[in-house]
C-alpha cells in the first residue's frame, strides 16, 4: 500500500522458528530506506496469521488477519497503528471454536471500521464487521448460508458495504448482498449455475452502486469458463 505522500507500506505473515508465524508491518520511505518495522507475535508464540491491510486518509495503518490463542485456536485481530508505528488499539473478537481469520479491511471518511472475516470449524461461517473509530464493535452481520462460507472481498456503496463469498453445498455457488451502514440486510442474491457446475468467485468490487465478480464455472470434468456478473443497485 502506497499514501498520499508516496510511503511504502508492506505487511505479511513471518516464519519465525521457535515463535511460530508473527505479523510484520514495515513502513518505507519514498527512496526505500526504512522507516520502521513491526512485529506482532501473540502472548502464546503460536501461528498468526496476517490478513490484509489499509490506510485511512490520515495515513493511519489497519492490519487484520489472526492471533493464536492455542494450537488449534485462533482469534480474528485488527491492529491500528498511527503513521509513526504507534500502537492506537487492537480488536480481538475470540470464538470458542476452531481457526478465525480476518481476510479484508475498509475505513471510511470518519475513520468505521468494516472487516469481514472467517470462523472456520466446524463449519466455515462469513461475517462482516463494523468498528468504531477507536475499536469498539458496533455490529456483526453473519452471513448464513446452508454451506461452508469463504468470503471474498468487501467493498463501500455510497451508503453502505456490498460483500461477496464463495459457498461449498452440494456444488460450489456464489452468494452476494448489500448492507446500509447499520449493519441490515438491503439485497442479496445466490448465483448457482446451471449443468451442476461449480461456480467460483475470484475478486469483486462495487462501482457506480453496482457489484461486480469476477470468476470461474469449473465443471465435473475440469473444463474452465470465465464468469463475469454484474448486479444493479
Amino acid at each position: 500500500v502506497t499514501d498520499d505522500k508516496g510511503y511504502i507500506y508492506v505487511a505479511g505473515t513471518w516464519m519465525t522458528g521457535p515463535d511460530g508465524m508473527n505479523w510484520i508491518l514495515t513502513k518505507l520511505s519514498p527512496t526505500k530506506d526504512t522507516i520502521f518495522n513491526r512485529i506482532i507475535n501473540g502472548s502464546l508464540n503460536g501461528d498468526d496469521i496476517f490478513g490484509n491491510m489499509s490506510i485511512d486518509i490520515n495515513n493511519n495503518i489497519y492490519l487484520a488477519g489472526s492471533i493464536a490463542t492455542d494450537s488449534t485456536h485462533s482469534s480474528v485481530a485488527i491492529i491500528k497503528f498511527n503513521s509513526s508505528g504507534v500502537l492506537q488499539w487492537q480488536f480481538l473478537q475470540t470464538d470458542e471454536e476452531g481457526l478465525n481469520i480476518a481476510k479484508d479491511v475498509l475505513i471510511d471518511s470518519l475513520g468505521a471500521v468494516y472487516f469481514s472475516s472467517e470462523h472456520q470449524e466446524p463449519i466455515s461461517n462469513a461475517f462482516v464487521t463494523k468498528l468504531s473509530s477507536s475499536g469498539i464493535e458496533i455490529w456483526n452481520f453473519n452471513i448464513s448460508t446452508s454451506g461452508a462460507e469463504s468470503i471474498v472481498g468487501i467493498d463501500f456503496f455510497i451508503d453502505g458495504i456490498g460483500l461477496a463469498c464463495n459457498v461449498n453445498y452440494e456444488f460450489s455457488s456464489i452468494y452476494i448482498a448489500r448492507l446500509d451502514l447499520n449493519g441490515e440486510l438491503v439485497y442479496d442474491d445466490l448465483y448457482s449455475s446451471e449443468y451442476s457446475r461449480n461456480a467460483f468467485c475470484n475478486d469483486m468490487l462495487v462501482y457506480n452502486e453496482n457489484i461486480y465478480i469476477t470468476g470461474s464455472l469449473v465443471s465435473e470434468t475440469s473444463n474452465t469458463d470465465v464468469l463475469t456478473i454484474n448486479w444493479n443497485s
